[in-house]
């Protein structure tokens, strides 16, 4: 791509380069891309999806959609996150991973137990849950490390459990969220976690009741919504 730009005296770092986000699997390019020099523009698939249906755009190809919707709505230059929150970001994912794995092999443990299972299976079980449990500790103890290691995330760590109902599991995945953001409000964030109300009407012959947008990660919004449940129970700010 550098070749080809550089055979017809394009200026590399004068350039936009847009691309859809597609789960994790732009970030590699984005981010060589962006070490590069590059300026990176990385935007949801839904907004390029519905701009090409309002403009009545039917094209085969992608890339021409993308392309249209670059040169008319000027994108956001993309700013990768930080080095230690994507390490953050990939130990908690792991973690939650484990622990998903030691509840479903709790609940085989369970019904092989009650279905009289051989000796040979609930050993298997065990053994897998004993590594399992093994795993969990040694991955909670690196990120704890890990995010004593930066003064900034250890300091914003223990500021957010100073709040009625953050604990150590909510705390870090906020800190992924407002260290991997730059956020102008409190409002923003939670529009991002998809925790704002949207209303579902049409003029005045349909009202419906109101609901979250839920446009965000529903990992962080379980988390966010069990804190909840205990912040009813202890915050004064917030008690029922």
């Amino acid at each position: 791509m550098i070749g080809l730009l550089n055979a017809q005296n394009r200026v590399f770092q004068r350039i936009i380069i847009v691309m859809e986000a597609t789960g994790v699997y732009h970030e590699k390019c984005a981010y060589w891309l962006f070490d590069s020099g590059a300026r990176v523009s990385v935007v949801n698939p839904a907004r390029v999806k519905y701009y090409g249906q309002s403009l009545g755009v039917r094209s085969k190809k992608d890339s021409v959609v993308l392309a249209r919707y670059s040169l008319t709505q000027t994108p956001m230059v993309w700013q990768p996150e930080a080095l230690e929150i994507r390490i953050l970001k990939a130990l908690a994912s792991r973690l939650d991973t484990i622990e998903k794995d030691i509840l479903r092999e709790k609940n085989c443990h369970e019904k092989s137990s009650i279905n009289l299972s051989s000796h040979t299976i609930l050993n298997s079980i065990e053994t897998i849950l004993f590594t399992l449990n093994k795993d969990k500790l040694h991955l909670e103890k690196l990120i704890h490390n890990h995010i004593n290691q930066y003064e900034y995330l250890k300091n914003n760590n223990a500021l957010l459990q100073t709040i009625p109902g953050v604990g150590p599991v909510l705390s870090r995945y906020m800190l992924i969220v407002l260290g991997g953001r730059t956020f102008q409000s409190a409002s923003q964030c939670a529009a991002y976690l998809g925790l704002v109300s949207i209303q579902n009407e049409s003029g005045s012959s349909l009202r419906g009741r109101s609901r979250i947008s839920k446009a965000g990660s529903p990992v962080i919004r379980a988390k966010l919504y069990m804190a909840t449940i205990l912040a009813l129970q202890h915050n004064p700010d917030i008690k029922i």
